[in-house]
């Protein structure tokens, strides 16, 4: 069936980066569902093939190697790889893809830009030569490009730009920690991003001729679907596709993020921005671009972001699922029928969630849509109330934490870091939090006290 005759709105997959991979990463989903388990097998032979005993490492013999590259960015994109098949087996395809990092090359291999056994030893490679790159450092930081790009120090470089005031630097040791201090005095916010390499910037120039050689191996096609880079933040031509030089470059290139979902959102047609990967990183960004937060656009994260239960990561899945039909799309309910015995867990509401017009529902989804998109019974902007003197600690708290984390109904037990937060997403709660109560606890108050009345505890004995 074709795009057109079963749904109105566009859809688009979205491949995050590394940085959310660990062992047993979604083996609820390998375990629950044959087509997921059948392409993360292809992949993960593939890249036993290539000398890299990813199973072992996903099946947790190896731990550690999932922090340094060889690891982590194989097992990221034979996720991703695997997740989006399987999506394509329930009859949900892309229109547009967009990667970040190494999920660039998913998106490149969503378009048909190369096959499967032909980039994972390229990715292999590309692997390789970061972890023989020099050891660096980043650092995430809560600003515009305008305020910190001015201030960096020789040899420290902006890295990541994924957000309006959310980015990320790179550099060695020595440059970095001055970089650090010279960011923390003009008054911004800084967190070191765990990581072994200062990726994206020229100290990993030595690995882009061993990368371009593998690449120049492939036989690179012009994509077939639309291909937003993350490289250089707009749509990628037939041209650059096939040019080895594209793909090899920006390992010592920033990831322009932002300016690339600007280029994909700029549409009037309606987008389904499907998070296709570990963890909500990309969907919580998402969730605070204007075009979403206008509805005009719905961010869908397929995967949980901390599954803290058995088969969280198949019921998110669910979830996901139970969204995209709510907006009219149609999927293969016999790909669906062996999760029908799985209970949906339940889904925060989302202000940019609404409903399309009715559509046939897979059992085991729809009671996942009614759990994951009734707004909830109270105002209509849940950031307004409550307000004034007469708000306690706690109900000033839960409003900042619903403007950061784009979510409703906050618990005084729910956790930051559950909901979704991250270190980028810590700094601006922390920033708003030194706003409102005049305050300054650092990012690492949250860390030790991650739960609403936790850190609304600490506020209020240092006098908030």
């Amino acid at each position: 069936m074709s795009n057109s005759t079963r749904r109105h709105s566009r859809i688009a997959f979205l491949f995050p980066g590394q940085g959310a991979q660990q062992a047993g990463l979604a083996q609820d989903l390998y375990d629950s569902s044959p087509t997921y388990a059948k392409a993360f097998d292809e992949c993960l032979d593939l890249f036993e093939a290539a000398d890299l005993p990813l199973r072992r490492w996903w099946r947790g013999d190896g731990q550690p190697a999932l922090r340094y590259p060889r690891g982590a960015l194989s097992l990221t994109f034979a996720l991703e790889y695997a997740l989006a098949r399987t999506w394509q087996s329930w009859g949900i395809t892309p229109d547009a893809v967009l990667g970040l990092s190494i999920g660039e090359m998913a998106a490149g291999l969503l378009a048909d830009v190369f096959t499967l056994d032909e980039v994972v030893p390229a990715i292999a490679i590309r692997a390789q030569a970061l972890e023989d790159s020099p050891p660096g450092g980043m650092i995430a930081v809560s600003a515009s490009r305008d305020e910190v790009v001015p201030l960096l120090p020789d040899d420290v470089w902006l890295a990541v730009h994924s957000g309006p005031r959310q980015l990320v630097v790179s550099g060695a040791g020595g440059p970095l920690a001055e970089a650090t201090g010279i960011l923390e005095r003009a008054g911004l916010s800084c967190y070191p991003v765990p990581t072994t390499h200062a990726a994206h910037c020229p100290l990993l120039a030595p690995a882009v001729p061993v990368f371009d050689r593998a690449v120049r191996e492939l036989r690179l096609r012009p994509p077939t679907i639309d291909f937003y880079s993350a490289g250089t933040g707009r749509l990628v031509s037939a041209d650059e596709a096939v040019d080895p030089g594209f793909w090899s470059r920006q390992l010592a290139q920033p990831v322009l993020f932002a300016d690339a979902v600007d280029a994909l959102t700029d549409t009037a047609d309606r987008l389904l921005l499907v998070e296709v990967g570990p963890g909500q990183t990309l969907s919580k960004l998402l969730r605070r671009h204007p075009a979403v937060v206008a509805g005009r656009h719905r961010a869908v994260p397929t995967l949980a972001h901390r599954p803290v239960e058995p088969l969280a990561q198949v019921r998110s899945a669910l979830a996901a699922v139970a969204q995209l039909q709510a907006e009219g799309l149609a999927v293969d309910p016999a790909e669906l029928a062996g999760l029908d015995d799985i209970g949906p867990a339940a889904q925060p509401a989302h202000p940019d969630r609404q409903h399309a017009e009715s559509a046939p529902v897979h059992a085991a989804a729809v009671t996942a849509e009614a759990q994951s998109s009734e707004p909830p019974a109270a105002a209509d902007d849940p950031t307004a109330e409550p307000d004034g003197a007469s708000a306690t600690v706690t109900d000033r708290l839960r409003r900042l934490w619903t403007e950061v984390l784009v979510e409703d109904d906050i618990a005084e037990d729910a956790d930051f870091f559950d909901l979704g937060g991250n270190s980028l997403t810590a700094m601006d709660l922390m920033a708003k939090v030194r706003a409102e109560f005049d305050v300054d606890l650092g990012v690492v108050t949250l860390f030790d006290h991650s739960t609403l009345d936790a850190l609304a505890g600490q506020i209020e004995r240092r006098g908030g």
